[in-house]
């Protein structure tokens, strides 16, 4: 899920201390507290501010301090700052976005990329601006501040708040990325058009331990999570989720931010588990590999092209040979195999290396580039370009086996999510024996993103549930995926379908009709007997239709007319249910009144009386 938009527009807080023409003497300079996890830029926007000036390039233009240097925390601007504040030149550095001499930004105790950033927006949790706002401040408009860990896109949810962190959009007469948060702040609607823009969200373990990262309390997640840096961390936490998810050829530009986010967490989740957790990833991808990869990259995909390109980088490289090892052990490759190297080749690829990279047959690839209009010499070489599309096409196929293993389900199974276009295999004209790969994986994730609640003992799988709820696989699905059950758990450690447990009465409600009940619920609902039930559908005095194959003995009313019934009848077993008398008792009470039987159906066995008479029939308990 994308961050959420706000609007700029309107004031929100307003300055009130006019703004002098010069500064005579720094050493009068009003002071506030720079907080542990606020941002350099936000405490001098807060100080310009508190010392009544509205913008903060005025400031420090008035102070003679480069922004731009500031920004990426200069060591000679800071020590202006310092002078002027009373506060430590390091722990203004501990603030400060400062960059390496390999321009990495650190980030509180962490060091980034500065592509891992998002310095372009503000992103903030409105929560947590309402808290400032009215928590005391020495100066009016200086409460609110900018917390570090905004920085980070990969960080999405307030875990003060369990709440969804916001995007500002461009600020209307402010350069796009200024961080002058006061000024910002001003041109935002009021506090409740902030509230409205956060969903509840719950944040995720990977979210918590990169908080603690950047914090000045960083919290241990395992030993090869510790050994890593939070630059590594970042992407290895995302290439090993995606690879788990999306399989060999999962590409991150390919993903919704929200896809990405479920990634990460997923991948976090692997490295937990050390580097056991890594290679089951691995498993995964080598099941679903093509029959006769022999390459680490038609085993592993982009996971390996990921590890590949980041060659220089050692960090990285407990992971590059924890893949050469498990390559070896699979058979596929020759023990001793080199399959890192600072060199990637381009240019022409050999046809039949290309061929067993995607694992199929030669004369099968050289068809399947005809077909596909590819003008490279089908004999001995293809250009890089075509190979690359020939690579997606194959990489972006499974075979109905490899679909029913991940999915957990049979050859029938899979076949009514074709016919129930659950499953689209039609609009691409696969040959038989085939399936997009990542149709499948979309269906499951938006299986996952429909789980509701944790394992209960009165949820069943969902394959043990079809027969008691007189449905199929492709039915339930179909109400799973459009929120109709409102209780769908997922067991992780089996195939998607395998651990989906659904409730069955819930999947039988959802056979009706809205509007509707089944027999069974209407004949509860007004008291009846069955016989006298029965007796009110044979004389038409209620009418029910049955819903047809393949549940054509199930019947059901329309709920108004049962309504309507009952507003003008009442039944003598409902009468005992509210006084707890006998059906004899009432009867002789209906007799000394007078009463009548307002529908005499006599074989029924069932006395139904006006529902005028009730306060008769039950005396005070009415």
């Amino acid at each position: 899920m994308s961050s959420p938009s706000i609007e700029l527009s309107g004031l929100l807080w307003e300055s009130c201390v006019p703004i002098a023409d010069k500064y005579e003497r720094f050493t009068d300079m009003l002071k506030i507290q720079l907080h542990d996890d606020e941002t350099l830029t936000s405490f001098v926007s807060r100080l310009a501010r508190a010392n009544g000036v509205q913008r903060m390039r005025t400031f420090c233009i008035d102070l003679g301090i480069d922004v731009h240097k500031l920004k990426l925390g200069d060591r000679d601007q800071l020590v202006m700052i310092a002078d002027l504040t009373g506060v430590p030149v390091e722990r203004l550095m501990y603030s400060a976005a400062e960059r390496s001499a390999k321009r990495e930004v650190r980030l509180g105790n962490g060091w980034v990329q500065p592509s891992r950033l998002n310095r372009t927006y503000l992103r903030f949790c409105p929560h947590c601006i309402v808290d400032d706002n009215n928590s005391a401040a020495a100066f009016k408009g200086t409460a609110a501040y900018y917390r570090m860990q905004w920085f980070l896109p990969q960080l999405t949810t307030c875990a003060k708040h369990c709440s969804l962190i916001v995007e500002a959009d461009a600020p209307k007469g402010l350069e796009t990325n200024s961080h002058d948060f006061c000024a910002i702040l001003e041109r935002l609607g009021g506090q409740d058009l902030l509230l409205k823009a956060s969903i509840p969200r719950t944040p995720t373990a990977f979210e918590t331990h990169l908080l603690s990262r950047i914090s000045s309390s960083p919290s241990s997640a395992g030993p090869l999570i510790d050994i890593l840096s939070l630059e590594a961390l970042i992407v290895m936490s995302e290439r090993l989720g995606i690879a788990a998810l999306h399989g060999r050829a999962g590409n991150p530009r390919k993903l919704t931010s929200e896809q990405i986010h479920t990634a990460r967490s997923a991948g976090f989740s692997s490295l937990s588990n050390g580097m056991q957790g890594v290679k089951t990833v691995l498993d995964t991808l080598v099941d679903c590999a093509p029959y006769g990869s022999h390459s680490a990259h038609g085993l592993y995909g982009t996971l390996y092209m990921a590890l590949q390109q980041s060659y220089e980088n050692a960090e990285y490289d407990v992971f590059r040979s924890t893949m050469a090892e498990h390559a070896t052990a699979t058979g596929r490759l020759t023990p001793g195999t080199r399959i890192f190297d600072n060199k990637v080749t381009v240019g022409a690829v050999k046809l039949r290396d290309l061929a067993t990279r995607v694992g199929v047959d030669p004369a099968r690839l050289r068809r399947e580039m005809r077909n596909r209009g590819t003008r490279s010499p089908v004999r001995s070489a293809v250009k890089s370009n075509d190979a690359r599309d020939i690579e997606e096409h194959f990489a972006s196929l499974w075979t109905y086996a490899e679909a029913r293993r991940f999915l957990g389900c049979n050859l029938r199974g899979l076949h009514s999510l074709f016919d129930a276009k659950i499953i689209d295999n039609e609009t691409y004209g696969l040959q038989q024996g085939y399936c997009h790969r990542q149709g499948i994986y979309e269906l499951a994730a938006r299986i996952r993103q429909r789980a509701t609640t944790a394992d209960d003992l009165h949820l069943v799988p969902l394959m043990d549930a079809t027969r008691p709820a007189s449905s199929s696989v492709a039915e339930v699905l179909n109400y799973i995926l459009a929120g109709k059950l409102s209780s769908v758990a997922i067991n992780e450690s089996l195939p998607i379908l395998m651990g989906t447990k659904i409730s069955v009465s819930e999947v039988r409600q959802a056979h009706v009709p809205h509007g509707y009940l089944t027999a069974a619920d209407a004949r509860a609902h007004l008291h009846l007997s069955l016989t006298g039930f029965a007796a009110l559908i044979a004389n038409g005095i209620l009418s029910a239709r049955s819903l047809g194959y393949p549940r054509q003995d199930w019947w059901i009313l329309d709920n108004a007319e049962v309504e309507r019934f009952r507003a003008s009848y009442i039944s003598l077993q409902e009468c005992a249910a509210i006084t707890g008398l006998s059906a004899n008792a009432l009867s002789n009470r209906a007799k000394r009144g007078g009463l009548v039987l307002a529908i005499p159906i006599e074989r029924a066995g069932q006395a139904i009386y006006d529902r005028r008479h009730t306060e008769i029939l039950c005396g005070r308990e009415a």
